[in-house]
């Protein structure tokens, strides 16, 4: 180690103080009450800060914390002076759960983001003097009663009695700290090299940040990029004031900037400009309601609107102000159409600050995550007129796009082959966004008389079709054998099948084609909601709601609209469900609470939908105004859809265009007359206009004549004259319908298939299929002797003594004639229950069978030949699922000890070895361990899952890399070379990210991951490391476990690593459980340690 770097500089204080009244908190509680009753009637009022900084209320599946901070921060400003609570790697910044507060950052908060309330440029007030900060320290103990914010302002009372106050402006920020104490420390880090200017400025090199004291500090220390500043009563009790500007530029800018925004100090006036700057930006919408929460929701949505992108130039600039950090798949479907809609000239200086980087780099800023989604945000704004620049350039500037090193790959198989591999992470979305993106352009061409690149650019733009699946009504992943069903998530970023399906929102009616026309798509999304499959919980579900209009429904739109708008926002500090990502699902709250959504960025369309509020003004640039009101609302308005107006004419159209409204006018959503019928309202745009035109013709079916259950089958043809769509072809038996079959038919095909069924009753059956009649009889074996069948026995494969269970037993009458009977339940061969049955030919009946194990041990329960296994446990211990020593193997298997045989599939070179006799075996690139998709290991136990193992790390890996999975739902993988990460059903509920010891390589570790249903827990060495609060299930998913690789990235996600000793259960281990295992495996894996390269491998 280096020597440590220290420097002490002192300096004799001034003698020119303010004096202040001695009760500090009073006054300034008083004066935050004034300002707040002086402004009561603005909108600033209304903004809660404090929303989005704590866990979601709401259920979300793609990141559980709005991630939003609550310090001071101007409209798009680069400083914001806010706390920081935790360092926790996947829960750094502010939360508002915890109850200390560890220091405040000062920049590059990207509000929304994961860990978009953490910071750089760090300052720690200390009311001691310290020399050092402690490696225990963990913050200040502070309560929410003694913390207020408002837009430009922070304050926070900590318990040890000093306060520490911040407001900001754009480039520049302000602090001001009172204390009684005799001596306070001044910590400033995380900021780059620190420098002394003079006797009270300290120079940061990151962001050029200059910090100026109102009094010059007693001593300053210096010491590895770290300053501790000490400073003493009479210089805190009064008020110690620290400004710092900043430059992107140069220290020279930072001043600059500094004597321009706050040249004084003045704490309480620059906090009145500050909030004077955010009621300005904020009275572009006023508000007529009696919903005070609602207000408070909408105002604080729309301030979280106006904070990304951030302005980066400096003061003295001649063409407006520069912008950064765009993240256009975070803010293309709504955030920068809001700015084009409520602040045109903002949008202008973002679209002038993304052509300069074009102009200077060659090409647009692209952001994290896929896609070329800057393509949209410049069509959308060029559309409304929110650009400067000429059509030429823009569209040189957005074929940039194609050329950009990090697409490279995938463009070209797109371009190839007209989608992404299954073998590329994120291939279906990627290649439904590349087909959006070609749409963007290709309209922009169309709309500029580019024919030939807007024909090109549209054809492409149907790319997505290549990765519909008629059968399943979903977009799936494929590879060289056609669609890679049952895969969980693979193909989908952030995202799966359910929700990244309909990302077609420049052609919904093909959509509604391929799915087989206008009910079938609402019945699907129906069911995707209904089944909580659908979640508002990311960008890409954002337009779902509003995909009914194009089906002729928006009032079930309104209806999902209004649950979503009063349901999963709140005023709470967990009211944003999940991220809000630089302002993106607080802009979609604000489009949805107007009543308009622009559904397709791009098309110049919002979809109108009833609003939140009785009456609505939108302040347009221009000076016009917008009017939207609520007429004649009733108490359950969601259960009814309005007619529309604008400008007191009937509005016959589930959309309004942008330049409809752009010069003001009336909206009126009047419940006095509402609509029930929507077939003569125009749909939304969508590049298919026309509807797939079916006939089917049918041959007779194979047998004439069948027994009960036995299957039959009819071939038909359909020929489709009018676009491609899916056709579902459907035969009934009389009124019921008893078969189906979905075939896709391309326009002018004819395509054959097969319907096969089954019928049970005895006698002539009348069956159809579209025009065709045909009848089949139905005659019973007279030997039949048991008409009863089990099909399944539900219940859990692992079960509590002496606890009841009920078990769902399922009897199905295969016979032609009804019948009762009784049936047995036998377990281990004695029977425990009987069951009286009753059914109808083919009927099938569950029937519930309450059961209560005495002893721990397997049960084999069997009804009517129908098995299941069961294991019945006492501790949590005994509750295995899978056991391997690795000792138990051939050359295709190795043999699961927990006796529900989840015998593991082996796949690649694996190597074996042993460890002190215990089997071990090491997985590598395509060397890898497949379990079965049994229903023991498919269950979930009371939202409990136990996953211990040992490990032998042999090398770092490069980025991550997976080891112990079941998809990207319940793992153990590391990130990186010092991050081991543990989390159980979905990343979003929460993760475990700890830091590994320093003898993590080349040494044996035994670690374990504990999921109680409320709490997930990551242990190494039998020790509890981290414990993170989750809520929600622990969601299920249909991918297998696997060893050495994630099923959800099977063609780029290995491990090398060396196992030994690995178990799955079905139950939470206490503490003292997973250290029962530690030290079980002690003398075996740490304790020979040296055995391994003894035996070596082979």
């Amino acid at each position: 180690m280096g020597r440590t770097k220290e420097i002490c500089i002192n300096f004799i204080p001034s003698t020119h103080y303010t004096v202040m009244k001695k009760n500090i908190f009073s006054l300034s509680l008083l004066v935050f009450i004034l300002v707040q009753l002086h402004v009561h009637s603005q909108n600033a009022s209304l903004v809660n800060p404090f929303i989005g900084t704590a866990r979601s209320h709401a259920l979300s599946l793609w990141g559980n914390y709005g991630g939003t901070y609550p310090g001071a921060v101007a409209p798009w400003g680069r400083v914001q002076l806010t706390p920081e609570t935790s360092i926790r790697p996947s829960e750094r910044g502010y939360y508002y759960s915890d109850d200390k507060i560890r220091s405040f950052s000062c920049v590059t908060h990207r509000s929304g983001y994961p860990n978009g309330s953490a910071g750089r440029v760090h300052l720690l007030f200390i009311p001691d003097h310290i020399s050092e900060l402690s490696q225990e320290y963990d913050g200040r103990a502070f309560c929410h009663t003694q913390e207020q914010a408002a837009p430009g302002y922070y304050n926070v009372h900590f318990q040890s009695g000093d306060q520490v106050e911040t407001t900001a402006l754009v480039r520049t920020g302000l602090f001001r700290y009172h204390s009684d104490k005799e001596q306070t420390t001044l910590v400033i880090c995380n900021a780059g090299n620190l420098s002394v200017g003079n006797q009270n400025t300290i120079n940061a090199d990151f962001f050029h940040t200059v910090f100026r004291f109102n009094h010059p500090w007693k001593k300053c220390t210096l010491r590895n990029d770290t300053a501790y500043l000490y400073f003493d009563k009479a210089q805190t009790k009064d008020g110690l004031q620290i400004k710092l500007g900043t430059s992107i530029r140069n220290f020279e800018g930072s001043l600059k900037n500094m004597d321009a925004e706050i040249p004084g100090w003045d704490f309480e006036a620059v906090r009145q400009s500050a909030y004077n700057l955010w009621d300005e930006e904020l009275s572009c919408v006023r508000i007529e309601s009696d919903d005070k929460d609602n207000k408070e929701k909408f105002y604080t949505a729309l301030y979280h609107s106006f904070l990304m992108p951030w302005i980066v130039s400096d003061v003295q600039t001649q063409t407006g102000n520069t912008y950064a950090e765009f993240s256009a798949w975070d803010t293309f479907r709504s955030l920068h159409p809001l700015l084009s809609l409520l602040k045109p000239d903002r949008q202008k200086d973002m679209i002038r600050s993304a052509m300069n980087e074009y102009r200077a780099k060659g090409f647009l800023p692209k952001g994290p995550m896929t896609g070329m989604h800057m393509i949209p945000v410049l069509v959308d704004a060029y559309v409304k007129e929110a650009v400067d620049e000429n059509a030429e350039e823009l569209y040189q500037a957005m074929l940039s796009c194609y050329g950009e090193r990090d697409l490279q790959n995938s463009l070209s198989e797109y371009l190839q082959k007209g989608y992404i591999g299954a073998s590329k992470e994120k291939s279906v979305s990627i290649t439904t966004e590349f087909a959006y993106d070609d749409w963007a352009l290709g309209h922009f061409a169309r709309l500029t008389g580019r024919k030939a690149d807007a024909e090109k650019l549209i054809r492409r733009s149907f790319n997505y079709r290549n990765l519909f699946d008629g059968q399943t009504l979903f977009m799936l992943p494929k590879d060289e054998n056609g669609f890679v069903r049952n895969s969980g998530e693979l193909g989908y970023q952030e995202s799966n099948r359910w929700t990244a399906s309909c990302f077609v929102p420049h052609n919904i009616q093909d959509l509604i084609n391929l799915s087989g026309g206008t009910n079938d798509f609402v019945n699907h999304l129906q069911k995707g909601y209904s089944e909580g499959k659908i979640i508002h919980d990311n960008e890409p579900v954002f337009h779902y709601p509003y995909l009914f209009c194009w089906a002729g429904r928006p009032d079930i739109t309104h209806r999902i609209v209004n649950r979503i708008l009063n349901e999963d926002y709140s005023s709470r500090p967990g009211g944003i469900p999940g991220n809000d990502d630089l302002g993106s699902t607080s802009s979609w709250f604000v489009f949805s609470a107007l009543g308009l959504f622009p559904a397709c960025p791009g098309t110049g369309e919002y979809i109108l939908t009833p609003p939140l509020f009785d009456h609505i003004e939108i302040r347009l640039h221009n000076g016009k105004t917008l009017t939207i009101d609520t007429e004649d609302e009733p108490q359950q308005a969601a259960t009814s859809y309005p007619t529309i107006l604008f400008n007191g004419k009937m509005h016959n159209s589930m959309y309004i265009d942008h330049h409809a409204i752009a010069n003001g006018g009336r909206l009126a959503f009047d419940y006095g007359s509402p609509i029930t019928d929507f077939s003569s309202y125009k749909r939304p745009f969508s590049e298919t206009k026309e509807k797939p035109d079916f006939k089917i013709t049918a041959t007779i079916p194979a047998q004439s004549t069948m027994s009960p259950n036995q299957s039959n089958h009819i071939v038909f043809h359909v020929t489709n004259k009018g676009v491609q769509g899916s056709f579902a072809a459907c035969l009934y038996d009389d009124t019921a319908q008893i078969a189906t079959r979905r075939v896709m038919v391309q326009q002018g095909h004819t395509l054959a298939d097969t319907l096969s069924f089954t019928l049970y009753k005895e006698g002539k059956h009348k069956i159809n299929l579209g025009d065709y009649t045909y009848t089949i009889v139905v005659k019973d074996s007279a030997e039949r002797t048991q008409p009863f069948i089990c099909t399944r026995i539900i219940g859990s494969p692992l079960l509590p003594v002496n606890e009841k269970v009920s078990w769902q037993i399922v009897c199905k009458n295969i016979s032609g004639k009804p019948h009762k009977r009784k049936v047995p339940v036998l377990v281990n061969g004695k029977a425990v229950a009987t069951l009286k049955v009753s059914l109808a030919p083919g009927e099938q009946q569950t029937i519930s069978m309450p059961y209560t194990a005495c002893r721990e041990g397997f049960l084999d329960v069997n009804v009517l030949g129908c098995h299941k296994r069961v294991k019945a446990y006492s501790q949590s211990t005994s509750a295995c699922l899978l056991h391997l020593d690795y000792n138990h193997k051939d050359d295709l298997f190795v043999y699961d000890q927990s006796g529900f045989g989840n015998h593991g599939e082996l796949h690649g070179s694996l190597q074996w070895g042993k460890q002190g006799g215990q089997g071990t075996i090491q997985t590598g690139e395509q060397a890898y361990v497949v379990f079965p998709l049994s229903e023991s290991l498919q269950s979930v136990y009371n939202n409990q899952l136990t996953i211990a193992t040992w490990i032998y790390p042999q090398e770092p890996p490069r980025g991550d890399a997976d080891f112990f999975t079941k998809g990207d739902y319940s793992l153990f993988k590391m990130e990186g070379a010092r991050r081991l990460a543990f989390f159980a059903g979905g990343w979003g509920r929460g993760e475990c990210q700890v830091n590994v010891p320093e003898d993590w390589y080349t040494r044996w570790h035994h670690i374990a991951g504990v999921c109680t249903g409320s709490s997930i827990k990551l242990y190494i060495d039998g020790q509890l490391i981290q414990e993170i609060q989750v809520e929600g299930e622990l969601a299920e998913t249909e991918l297998p476990w696997n060893l050495g690789r994630n099923a959800e990235m099977p063609y780029s996600r290995f491990s090398h690593m060396k196992f030994g000793s690995s178990r799955i259960y079905g139950a939470a281990l206490s503490d003292e459980e997973v250290a029962g295992l530690y030290e079980a495996g002690y003398n075996v894996f740490v304790g020979s340690r040296n055995a391994d390269n003894a035996d070596g491998y082979r």
